[in-house]
């Protein structure tokens, strides 16, 4: 009976604090928009370097989009610079749900790209020069926040 009663009681903890957190959509959609925008930054990179070219990458904290461009135009209108998502459409913008906040270390909105060898750029450097300084990207929503990290030097995308 005594086991009974703690059992209970367990269960009666883990229902007032863990599942609303599981009720809340936006602690899913932050998750989603954080993987959604590593990815992207992550596909940035490994493009430049398979198609030998630089992939131009802007990310507006106001409108909480991530979007890349062959061409430091943005929005990118001009259907022969705009990269292709991974299933062919383009243009490749990635917006953050609603309730879900994109902060990032330096002013925004701010553009940089990835040369032909993944290493990142400021956007009005040239090659071999680069005077980026490293980024970091802050998702929040639902109670949580979650970093991506642009190294300087090598481009590794990270968490």
């Amino acid at each position: 009976m005594v086991e009974l009663v703690i059992t209970i009681m367990i269960v009666g903890i883990l229902a007032v604090s863990v599942v609303p957190r599981f009720l809340d959509a936006n602690v899913f959609q932050s998750r989603g928009f954080y993987n959604y925008a590593m990815s992207t930054l992550q596909y940035a990179n490994k493009t430049a370097i398979a198609q030998r070219r630089s992939v131009f990458v802007n990310l507006n904290a106001t409108s909480g989009q991530v979007s890349l461009c062959f061409a430091n135009t943005f929005p990118c209108t001009v259907a022969a610079n705009q990269v292709p998502d991974p299933t062919g459409q383009r243009p490749y913008v990635a917006t953050a749900p609603s309730g879900v906040t994109l902060a990032l270390s330096v002013a925004s909105p701010y553009t940089f790209y990835f040369d032909a060898i993944g290493r990142p750029y400021n956007s009005a450097d040239t090659v071999p020069t680069s005077t980026f300084t490293g980024l970091t990207a802050t998702i929040s929503g639902g109670g949580d926040s979650r970093t991506i990290i642009v190294e300087r030097e090598s481009g590794y995308v990270r968490s």
